[in-house]
């Protein structure tokens, strides 16, 4: 079930996934989860392929959490990782590309 983070709330879960807190990492994905997931869907039709590239985009959103610099939302950081593992895999390269 996805959770509706105020931004204060958000900034605190990050801050504590930079320190390594792994049940803050699990509430900042459950809270973004669905929309990245639905978007999948969306370019991929295709739900294990979805689910796949789910879990790419939230792996590299973990490596890269600390360079986050807290003048975005993560759901910004969440579109901008999508475009680009979805723009290097070439399973979903296509229908990314052309919008679908």
């Amino acid at each position: 079930m996805p959770l509706n983070l105020a931004p204060q709330k958000e900034e605190e879960l990050i801050r504590r996934v930079i320190a390594k807190d792994e049940e803050a990492a699990a509430l900042l994905i459950s809270a973004h989860e669905q929309r990245v997931y639905n978007l999948s869907l969306r370019m991929t039709k295709n739900p294990q392929d979805a689910a796949d590239l789910m879990q790419e985009i939230f792996i590299h959103l973990l490596n890269k959490i600390n360079s986050f610099r807290f003048e975005s939302s993560f759901a910004s950081l969440t579109k901008n990782s999508f475009r680009l593992i979805a723009g290097k895999l070439p399973a979903f390269r296509l229908d990314f590309a052309q919008g679908h």
